[in-house]
């Protein structure tokens, strides 16, 4: 779940960013309504995407798809997100068919690095701020 939910975001954004050059590439009166509206596809196709990998992991867990409604809730999809992630599917058939099969060694390979770029990323965007900042504040003090 974690791996594909990853692996939409990834190519979502990719493919809005080279929408986004293609709209600056054309300059202002050159198709900023078709970069929108391509942009609001993209989005759309990534959120069908996301409901379909989130109702699979339910009928995974034994849950009702119906239940995906609740990543709509503030605060509440927060929960919902984590147990997605973390609780354990079911080992044997359940009422949605049987289990799915264990992860391919690809999968298991692609969330991790797709995990580490995640998180890497993220302690990025903390950090390298703080670190301008600091420089700043060091040349302030020299001059």
């Amino acid at each position: 779940y974690f791996a594909y939910g990853l692996l939409v975001g990834l190519v979502g954004m990719l493919l809005s960013g080279v929408l986004g050059g293609l709209g600056a590439a054309l300059g202002e009166n050159g198709g900023g309504s078709a970069v929108i509206g391509g942009t609001a596809l993209i989005y759309l196709a990534m959120l069908a995407v996301s409901v379909m990998l989130g109702v699979q992991r339910l009928h995974d867990l034994d849950k009702s798809g119906w239940l995906f409604v609740l990543f709509f809730v503030p605060l509440v999809n927060i929960i919902m997100g984590l147990y997605l992630l973390f609780a354990r599917g079911s080992e044997a058939e359940n009422r949605f068919g049987n289990p799915p099969p264990p992860n391919s060694t690809g999968i298991v390979i692609v969330a991790w690095i797709a995990g580490i770029l995640y998180f890497g990323s993220l302690a990025a965007a903390i950090a390298i701020p703080g670190y301008v900042a600091y420089q700043q504040q060091t040349q302030m003090k020299q001059q």
